[in-house]
């Protein structure tokens, strides 16, 4: 044989990395896990060879000494294969590209002292710091705090904000205690019955037992006069009622002439 019957094949070699730039720097939060700072990096790249062919070849990334719970910036060092196809330049090409990992601190934030409330007024929240955050909790909506619902007790507040720089957010919490005492006598609720009870503002008031002109009176949490008449009974009367109510706890107070009976009433 004559050596023009040979025919060498020269495979091409890698030329060019990242020709669309698709590796990219990121950015974390304290206390995310390595893996999520992985998962943001790009997952593949595009090399040129000597021919220039274009191939698609994945990254296998490592971060260098990563810490979630320190914020600084960290090495990642993303390594691939060539293809079938594509073989080294001499001096060898380094297979890997970098990136840079930032690890953003949380904000600090606070919140406000625990308080108590005794009235069933409605309590603008504020003191949390850095403003701009949100309030969340048990009778808490669009930054305000509602007790008139609520029973007595403690109601844990949350308060959420997020750095519009970082993307990165923190919270904090403090406790509101609802301590609402009725001006009410609730050791007079004896004597005259209310049904349905719970109802939606229509319901009835039995005088057991109760003679002659007797006036009542229905009364919300803090003592204010919602509705009053004044009756005559005859021992077994029963007084249809009608009322426009907002959903919540209000009082039914009944006065004769020498005593007073009261007794709880829930509009729904």
């Amino acid at each position: 044989l004559s050596i023009d019957d040979f025919t060498v094949d020269i495979l091409p070699q890698i030329n060019q990395i990242d020709i669309n730039n698709n590796v990219a720097n990121v950015s974390v939060c304290q206390g995310e896990a390595e893996a999520t700072a992985i998962a943001a990096l790009a997952p593949q790249i595009t090399i040129t060879d000597s021919d220039n062919a274009e191939h698609v070849v994945g990254l296998t990334w490592t971060i260098a000494s990563y810490d979630a719970t320190i914020p600084a910036d960290y090495i990642a060092t993303g390594v691939f294969e060539l293809p079938v196809g594509v073989i080294q330049t001499d001096p060898l090409t380094s297979l890997e590209v970098t990136a840079t990992v930032t690890v953003h601190a949380l904000p600090e934030v606070a919140c406000p002292a625990d308080f108590t409330v005794t009235e069933s007024n409605v309590v603008a929240l504020s003191g949390a710091t850095p403003a701009g955050g949100t309030y969340s909790g048990v009778g808490v909506a669009e930054g305000a705090f509602d007790p008139s619902s609520l029973d007595n007790g403690s109601y844990t507040v949350v308060y959420d904000y997020t750095d519009a720089t970082t993307g990165c957010s923190n919270s904090c919490e403090f406790v509101i205690t609802v301590d609402i005492v009725s001006s009410i006598d609730e050791n007079e609720m004896t004597s005259i019955g209310v049904y349905p009870n719970p109802n939606n503002g229509m319901f009835n008031i039995n005088f057991n037992n109760i003679n002659g002109k007797v006036v009542y009176q229905i009364y919300d949490t803090k003592g204010s006069v919602i509705a009053a008449k004044n009756i005559y009974t005859d021992g077994n009367t029963i007084e249809e009622v009608s009322l426009n109510l907002i959903p919540g706890v209000y009082f039914v107070k009944v006065v004769t002439t020498n005593q007073s009976y009261v007794e709880k009433l829930v509009i729904e």
